[in-house]
């Protein structure tokens, strides 16, 4: 089974957070996912089981990274072997300073939400 650390929030009204809470509800059927995220106090009140589970597995080194932000957010988390940037954009141009980042080759993959981005 794949083994995903997914790096992003799933606690705020944000484009991002909606991302990943509904990337998360749907790899954790078909992968082992460790949720690490921006948590809030009282966690539990805003969190269903499954995201519990996900926030509380440990992490490992065999994990693959999937990161849910702002590029400009991605290198602080670019630590495993194979590191997935998930790019989220509504504009139809990115802004120069992301070109970098988006190239930078710790990053194996581009991941996108629409064929628009």
């Amino acid at each position: 089974m794949i083994k995903l650390n997914i790096i992003g929030t799933i606690h705020s009204t944000s484009g991002y957070s909606n991302h990943t809470k509904g990337l998360i509800n749907a790899l954790c059927k078909i992968a082992d996912v460790k949720l690490s995220a921006h948590l809030p106090e009282n966690l539990e009140k805003f969190t269903n089981d499954a995201e519990l589970d996900m926030i509380k597995k440990p992490d490992s080194s065999d994990r693959i990274n999937i990161i849910i932000d702002m590029p400009f957010n991605w290198m602080q988390y670019a630590s495993k072997k194979i590191n997935i940037g998930f790019l989220v954009w509504e504009g139809d141009k990115i802004p120069l300073s992301w070109i970098d980042i988006i190239k930078d080759k710790r990053f194996n993959q581009i991941w996108v939400p629409s064929s628009h981005v």
